[in-house]
């Protein structure tokens, strides 16, 4: 922008002396400005609005832009979001923000079900079949990023058909972290053999 500044001198003599002003300072935002932070996979918070100012420009005059890129980590539910802020003015002159956020998956899945398979004490021939469990993840979107194993181990007893069956369901999400739960299966042989047939001697 050019500027026009008369100057008068005693004998009326007058001079036109032509400034020209520029805007070359950056805009600048105003406080509350986002700053760097580890979250929870499923506690990313919303980005936020931010405004900024301008020596030349008035605050709704000044454009912010924000762009946001995820670079993957070492498993679907750890990443780095990049987010940038940049703000305008109408000169052209421009700054930016970047706030990055740690993404984290820490959380092991939940098994469904208000009741799991609890320890019991059974006859030999009445052994149930191992129940089938599900589980949920904190930030997996589907019960397929949460997999599930089953174990059983046989601890031989006094007898055989005198033993203990212990079964573990062990729930992981794609971070690998884990829960598990343990079943205790006592099994006994208490029951006499019985003769056969209709008629004994």
């Amino acid at each position: 922008m050019n500027l026009g500044v008369y100057t008068t001198y005693a004998n009326s003599k007058k001079e036109l002396k032509i400034c020209k002003v520029q805007d070359v300072s950056d805009p600048v935002f105003d406080d509350g400005i986002p700053q760097d932070i580890t979250v929870e996979c499923d506690a990313i918070p919303e980005p936020e609005v931010l405004t900024a100012t301008s020596d030349c420009t008035l605050g709704d005059e000044v454009t912010i832009d924000f762009s946001e890129i995820r670079i993957d980590g070492d498993c679907p539910n750890n990443y780095t979001l990049v987010r940038t802020w940049t703000a305008t003015d109408e000169c052209g002159n421009s700054t930016s923000h970047v706030q990055i956020i740690t993404v984290l998956d820490t959380t092991a899945p939940v098994f469904d079900g208000e009741v799991l398979p609890q320890d019991i004490t059974v006859d030999c021939d009445a052994i149930p079949e191992a129940d089938y469990l599900s589980a949920t993840d904190n930030c997996s979107s589907s019960s397929e990023g949460v997999t599930i194993e089953l174990f059983e181990d046989y601890i031989e007893g006094e007898c055989q058909n005198s033993y203990t069956i212990v079964r573990t369901w062990i729930a992981s999400d794609e971070c690998g972290n884990s829960s598990s739960h343990v079943q205790t299966i006592t099994v006994q042989d208490l029951t006499a053999p019985v003769f056969d047939g209709e008629v004994l001697p």
